[in-house]
C-alpha cells in the first residue's frame, strides 16, 4: 500500500500531538454540579412527590443534591427549553 506524502504527514503530526494533548485532557467528577429535574406540572401533585423523593435518593449514590423545578402547565414550554441549555 503507497501512503502519499501528506497522508503521512498527518498521521505522523497527530502522533506527536497525542501525548500533549492525552494531559491537558481529564475527565470532571460526574455530576459537577446539582441536577435540576424539571416537572412540567404545579408543584404539590403526584408527579412532584416523586420528582422530589427520586431527587432525594440521587443524593447517596451521586453525592450531589437533586433539585426539582416544578411549573405550571403554561410555562412547561419554557421549562423544557431551559433543560435544553
Amino acid at each position: 500500500m503507497k501512503l502519499p506524502r501528506r497522508n503521512f504527514l498527518h498521521l505522523a503530526a497527530g502522533a506527536a500531538a497525542l501525548p500533549a494533548v492525552s494531559h491537558i485532557a481529564c475527565a470532571q467528577s460526574y455530576p459537577s454540579r446539582p441536577i435540576t429535574i424539571v416537572v412540567p406540572f404545579p408543584a404539590g401533585g403526584p408527579t412532584d412527590a416523586l420528582a422530589r423523593i427520586l431527587a432525594e435518593r440521587m443524593r447517596g449514590p451521586l453525592g450531589r443534591r437533586g433539585r426539582v423545578a416544578p411549573s405550571a402547565p403554561a410555562a412547561s414550554r419554557v421549562r423544557r427549553l431551559m433543560a435544553t441549555w
